[in-house]
Parts: C-alpha cells; structure tokens; sequence
C-alpha cells in the first residue's frame, strides 16, 4: 500500500481540489525518501499550483484515508491535513490541468477520487463544509 500526504485547504465552507488526468483530487503526493509530511506537502503544493504555500502554523493533522488510486488503481493511504494558504492560489502545473473550490451542493458534479470523496464525506460530516 502506498502512502500519500494530501492538503485539506477549506475557506468559507469550499475546499481546494486540482484535477489530474480525469478525477479530482486533494492537492497533495508520495512523499520522498526520508521526507517529512509537511515538507512533503510543501513540495507538492508549489508544484502542482505553482508557487503556492500554507500557512506552516495552521498546518493541523486531520485523520487517515484509505482508497483507490484513480491511476495507478491500488490501494492507498492517505494522510490528511488542513491548513490555510499563504497568499492566493497558483495556477495549475505539470500533471494538474485545473483547479476548483468547490462547495458540498457541487461535490456531484465532479469526478472525486476514491480516497478524496472519503475525505469529503468526513469534512462534510465533521462540518467543515
């Protein structure tokens, strides 16, 4: 089972998705040999938004996913954090072709990975969106 470090960005009830092939995603990736979580959050967020970064002191542990990846199609962990963004949103680059905030009445609409529809679900649960 591969491990995966995702970012829970929510403001004003909407949270930050980015879009990989055909399913949306949490932003986030495979951490790197001997990489932290948060480091590995940071890399990922900069690259797949371009230059985009999170508030450090927000940063807070949310819980444990597990799904399907929409690619590779097998089983994931995914470690979930939330935090807040440091100044605006960076366009999508490399392997993300778009990114929404999305708000609960849309989730629908969009083709979630497995995991990240988990990880709604709970947000949603929780009240967080």
């Amino acid at each position: 089972m591969r491990k995966v470090v995702d970012l829970a960005v929510i403001e004003n009830r909407r949270i930050l998705l980015v879009k990989k092939n055909l399913a949306w995603l949490l932003p986030g990736g495979k951490p790197m040999s001997g990489e932290s979580d948060e480091d590995c959050l940071e890399r990922e967020l900069s690259q797949k938004l371009s230059g985009t970064k999170f508030d450090h002191n927000s940063l807070r542990f949310y819980g444990t996913f597990e799904g399907l990846s929409p690619h590779k199609k097998d089983v994931i962990k995914v470690d979930v954090y939330s935090a807040k963004l440091q100044g605006v949103t960076g366009k999508p680059s490399g392997e993300i072709s778009d990114s929404v905030w999305l708000g609960a009445e849309k989730f629908g609409e969009y083709l979630l990975s497995e995991a990240t529809s988990k990880v709604v679900k709970s947000l949603c649960k929780d009240g967080y969106l």
